[in-house]
């Protein structure tokens, strides 16, 4: 769904940077007539720096350490039939403007 993801094509080995977030919506979610999931407040978001090879595609998300919420880049690494491997990649702060 493009509600939830957006693609973008942009230059390898030239470093980029990105700014993304979420924010929960508690009650949003109805999975069965009368049955709400529940999700709470709460989000994440920041800005993040890598430098992307070309020809590769990458995901960027969120990494949770216990409670604490780090963005995160990962190469997607295509496993024949299967589904693909997600691979960290490494990341930097990003410059400031």
């Amino acid at each position: 769904s493009k509600a939830y993801y957006r693609e973008y094509e942009i230059p390898g080995g030239t470093p980029s940077s990105l700014v993304l977030g979420f924010q929960r919506v508690g009650g949003f979610y109805t999975t069965a007539p009368g049955i709400t999931v529940n999700y709470g407040g709460g989000g994440c978001n920041g800005s993040i720096s890598f430098t992307p090879e070309a020809g590769q595609d990458y995901e960027a998300g969120f990494a949770y350490d216990g409670r604490r919420c780090q963005l995160a880049i990962y190469r997607i690494i295509p496993q024949g039939q299967g589904p693909a491997r997600l691979e960290a990649v490494p990341t930097q702060r990003p410059p400031k403007c």
